[in-house]
């Protein structure tokens, strides 16, 4: 940060250390209260970062060492190839201009692009700064912009909840993870009535499972249902609980101590739970007891549900699912009447596992949908009969379900997305390319954040015969934001290869090529792809990317006889 801009504004509002204020604790602070101002970040060795932010929002960053390049970013993006990166760094040293600015004059980008790109780009920075340590100190200097005369980049704003999210999967600070969620110990948490999803960007598993907290469930219960792994259950109930989306019952959990208290009364940020030591007073749900067993089909399946032949199971799920809007809460779970919360609890646990669509085998996959509908139908029950108030106006409605009581059909929706989704790949594998488009569709209606829906329908859109150039720029554009969401899918970088390679953009699409051959090495269209590309460059490289060359020991041969 210049010099002169911190004489400017010399007193800070607030200062403090992130060993004992977390940074994701103050993103979330700036963000709730829409404070204006610069965050000012100076570790003990390392470079330092200042965030100047507005309303809420990230609009400028600086790092006194320069980090995540823009030319690099939209390089990774697939705007602009390695050739085009070369020749608009050597055109930076002799015009005084910036880097977009080159780009865009130059033709190699569009405006959207560069704008994508800036994005990413701020993006990038705001959540690599969560790998400073915890020794690091900061100050805020509220209504200041001490960055705008020391950073490049073009302000562009950013939220910082999302950021947030993603920040803290990929730079876990497990001390205070765990510090956390050992304030609500075996106890519960449960969405809020004033939660607001929408703002963090959640990938659909990850929205069902935070939907799934409608109903009230401790860490361990979440991750029962399969939704995620036990590692993201765990960080998405510590995201959730200091931005205040869900309340934990049963254990007590504030977000200050008394230190942290009267530090806010001076500085407007607070403490971060992580430094405050469990609450002695808190109290934790006991395990549930046995559940009380039933005699309806879902609660006491054949054994045919747990260990038949895929014929039998595919006969039992359709019989079930007949049945299950003719059975009433209680059958539904296999509980009885007289049955506790706890005992409702542990019935749907044990149902959830075998009724989630994910646990279905392959060849069962089109009935994914189908037990998604009665997963829906399981969720819905727990919810009713494991709230009081709930269960005493399902009695008093004669035991039946009142047309508002969809309680997760935002869980059942998401299933139901990846269900078509799985449909849709099926049929795209066997040619049939208008059947996939719908199933594709339908997906990405379901559940449009989705990352690997939205690359597949990226892909139909781009791959059909006879599209205009515009067109497959704008399905690498998308599958490129799809990549940024989520970069472990093989067959998007195959896909975005292909669409490049349509447009003459060769050396991009071969680094897509060699991105899936990483994933996997026995991806034939890929490795064949790096082959021939190799060979046209003139490279004699018979084993290029990883599958060897059927003609190596004649070219060999042939080497040798020239000798």
């Amino acid at each position: 940060m210049p010099e002169a801009n911190v004489k400017a504004n010399p007193t800070p509002s607030a200062t403090g250390v992130l060993a004992r204020t977390p940074l994701a604790h103050l993103y979330v602070y700036l963000s709730e209260r829409r404070l204006t101002g610069t965050l000012v970040l100076r570790p003990a060795d390392g470079p330092e970062a200042s965030l100047y932010i507005r309303e809420g929002h990230a609009l400028r960053i600086h790092t006194t060492e320069p980090a995540h390049y823009l030319g690099r970013v939209l390089t990774d993006l697939g705007f602009m190839n390695e050739h085009q990166l070369r020749m608009s760094l050597e055109r930076m040293k002799v015009e005084r201009k910036q880097h977009g600015q080159i780009l865009i004059e130059a033709g190699f980008i569009k405006e959207a692009q560069l704008a994508e790109g800036l994005r990413q780009q701020a993006n990038r920075k705001l959540r690599a700064i969560f790998r400073l340590a915890p020794a690091t100190t900061y100050s805020y200097y509220a209504d200041a912009d001490l960055v705008g005369a020391a950073s490049t980049d073009s302000p562009i704003a950013i939220d910082l909840l999302p950021v947030t999210w993603r920040a803290i999967n990929e730079y876990p600070n497990w001390d205070i993870v765990q510090a956390t969620l050992q304030r609500i110990g075996s106890g519960r948490v449960q969405l809020a009535r004033n939660a607001d999803l929408s703002r963090c960007e959640l990938l659909h598993d990850e929205a069902a499972a935070a939907l799934a907290l409608k109903t009230a469930r401790s860490v361990d219960e979440l991750a029962e249902l399969g939704l995620l792994d036990g590692r993201t259950c765990q960080l998405l109930v510590y995201f959730l609980l200091i931005t205040k989306q869900v309340d934990a019952l049963g254990a007590a959990v504030t977000d200050e101590d008394p230190t942290s208290q009267r530090f806010a009364r001076h500085s407007s940020i607070p403490s971060g739970p992580a430094s405050t030591p469990p609450d002695s007073g808190s109290r934790s749900v006991p395990p549930a007891p046995g559940a009380s067993s039933g005699t309806m089909p879902i609660a006491t399946p054949s054994s045919s549900m747990v260990a038949g032949s895929p014929s039998e199971r595919r006969v039992e799920i359709e019989r079930v699912a007949a049945s299950v809007d003719r059975l009433d809460y209680f059958e539904l779970l296999g509980v009885e009447r007289t049955a506790t919360g706890a005992e409702v609890s542990k019935a749907f646990m044990g149902l959830a596992k075998r009724w989630h669509p994910d646990r279905l085998p392959a060849e069962l996959a089109d009935l994914k949908v189908t037990c998604a509908t009665v997963f829906a139908k399981l969720n819905e029950a727990h919810a009713t009969l494991s709230n009081d108030e709930k269960r005493a106006a399902y009695l008093e409605q004669g035991g039946r379900a009142s047309s508002a009581s969809s309680v997760d059909s935002a869980v059942a929706s998401s299933l139901t997305a990846a269900a078509a989704f799985q449909k849709a790949e099926f049929f795209l594998a066997r040619g049939d390319v208008g059947e996939a488009e719908r199933l594709a569709r339908q997906a990405l209606d379901l559940d449009g954040r989705a990352p690997e829906i939205q690359a597949l329908v990226a892909w139909i859109d781009g791959s059909k015969a006879g599209v205009p150039n515009r067109i497959i720029e704008d399905a690498v554009v998308r599958l490129s934001r799809a990549l940024e969401a989520s970069d472990s899918m093989e067959k998007a970088f195959v896909w975005r290869g292909t669409l490049l390679k349509k447009l003459g953009r060769n050396g991009e699409a071969v680094s897509d090529f060699k991105r899936a051959v990483d994933f996997n090495p026995h991806n034939i269209d890929a490795a064949r792809e790096v082959r021939l590309f190799n060979m046209r460059q003139g490279k004699d490289d018979p084993t290029a990317g990883g599958v060897p060359s059927s003609s190596a020991s004649t070219n060999l041969l042939r080497r040798l006889l020239k000798k």
